[in-house]
């Protein structure tokens, strides 16, 4: 499994697929084993963001937020480290100008931590030129 933002803008981009060492790899299949453990979210709903498709399912929205902290993309009080996010998303996406280009549009802040991270994957999965796998 190849990823590199998880969450990439995020998460927007807090997901973002790209070129990961085997270590990374398996700290990104760890947080999501911790995350899913801790939002009590299904395989199942977790994998229809692989389609594209985003329920506004409160489960979905706190796994993406714990991975986002996981990732360090997101503090516990829910703020987006745009420094960070944008190193990330830059070396993912090889492209530093579209990487600031999606930060801008969808590393919104919102009302809380997990609607903020849910938001900002669906804006990035919706904005970028080609759908990279989430999760």
């Amino acid at each position: 499994m190849k990823f590199a933002v998880a969450v990439v803008l995020a998460v927007a981009v807090c997901f973002v697929q790209g070129d990961l060492s085997p270590e990374q790899v398996e700290k990104v299949k760890q947080h999501h084993k911790e995350c899913m453990q801790s939002s009590g979210i299904t395989p199942e709903l977790l994998a229809k963001t692989k389609k594209g498709e985003f329920p506004d399912n409160q489960k979905l929205k706190e796994h993406m937020f714990c991975f986002a902290q996981k990732a360090d993309l997101m503090d516990a009080q829910g703020k987006i480290k745009k420094d960070v996010l944008l190193a990330k998303a830059s070396t993912a996406l090889g492209d530093r100008a579209l990487a600031q280009k999606l930060i801008d549009e969808c590393a919104v802040q919102k009302k809380d931590g997990p609607e903020t991270a849910f938001q900002c994957v669906k804006c990035y999965y919706e904005k970028t030129p080609s759908h990279l796998s989430l999760v």
